[in-house]
């Protein structure tokens, strides 16, 4: 495995995911922050974002991790699905969810190349025993789900990963790993085991801060069903947070831009002019250092028809990119 470090990651991680998947990702430094043992990925769509500097007590952090958080993201890019939807579910159904859906990427990538599963699997560092708070079975459970001849003493990680061995054949279909996290959580609440979404951090370390894979829901939702993973709001749990908040630590980047910088929400397109009804997507703002929920618009028309031959001949001179399409 080619180790990668320095100013070279972004164009090693990015390469690497085109020659595994032929997927074009776009990879930035994730901004820097104080708390370096907090700081995960991050994706959003095709947009990767990955820590520059080496990640304390994080082995290989400055040599492989590059090349495994970006397999990871790849992974979700070639066998995720939409994003999930909120819904009611409580923040450690969200983070039990985020667990098994990544286990379950993974999986499905690894049989395609098998060397991934020997990259990643270094940065699994839980052992079973101890203090079984939340963030630790967590960690423990996906330790269990990546490498079978790991062996755990906690009842509830075994029974979540003979569930989610047991069902091999529903693994392509993501709300599979919903349904299971949903239950999983509430077996979880059964124990009386507490989670804090606030100071709950991903494990391993390689693996995003799962931002990128839940759609959260545009309106105020209660406490227990907004949750706030690695240190990421939840758009919706409040307005002041999304656009007017002036507290430094609420928001990733290293300065704060004043907001007067701050783009300004689009313009409503009168309903004469376009009268279809637009699709909604979110869209990650550069200058706030947050994603907008529902900021762009995308309007579904017909396409003209064209020279199909003169396309097929053109495609024909053009194999690689024919082979993309």
């Amino acid at each position: 495995m080619t180790r990668v470090s320095g100013h070279a990651f972004p164009a090693a991680a990015r390469s690497f995911v085109r020659a595994l998947w032929g997927v074009d990702v776009i990879v930035s430094p994730l901004p820097e922050s104080n708390e370096l043992t907090r700081r995960r990925p991050r994706f959003i769509g095709s947009r990767l974002w990955l820590p520059e500097s080496p990640l304390l007590g994080v082995p290989g952090s400055s040599c492989d991790y590059p090349l495994a958080a970006a397999a990871h993201v790849a992974a979700h890019l070639v066998f995720g699905g939409s994003r999930f939807l909120v819904g009611s579910l409580k923040p450690t159904q969200v983070a039990i969810t985020s667990v098994l859906e990544d286990a379950r990427v993974e999986l499905l990538a690894a049989e395609r190349y098998p060397g991934l599963a020997r990259l990643w699997a270094p940065f699994h560092e839980a052992r079973s025993g101890g203090a079984k708070t939340s963030g630790a079975l967590l960690a423990r459970l996906a330790r269990a789900l990546h490498d079978q001849a790991y062996d755990d003493d906690d009842g509830w990680v075994a029974e979540a990963r003979r569930a989610f061995f047991a069902n091999r054949r529903a693994w392509h279909d993501p709300s599979f790993v919903r349904t299971l996290g949903g239950r999983l959580g509430n077996d979880l609440g059964q124990m009386r085991v507490q989670f804090n979404a606030r100071d709950y951090v991903v494990q391993p370390a390689y693996r995003d801060d799962n931002v990128g894979l839940w759609q959260f829901e545009q309106t105020s939702a209660p406490n227990d069903s907004a949750p706030e993973l690695e240190g990421a709001r939840a758009p919706a749990q409040n307005s002041r947070d999304n656009h007017a908040r002036s507290d430094d630590s609420a928001r990733p980047c290293a300065a704060r831009p004043s907001q007067a910088h701050e783009p300004p929400l689009p313009t409503r397109v009168a309903e004469a002019a376009v009268p279809e009804t637009p699709i909604r997507y979110p869209e990650w703002d550069y200058v706030i250092c947050r994603e907008r929920p529902a900021f762009a618009s995308l309007w579904q028309k017909s396409a003209p028809e064209g020279d199909v031959i003169g396309l097929d001949a053109a495609l024909a001179e053009r194999v690689p990119a024919q082979r993309r399409l």
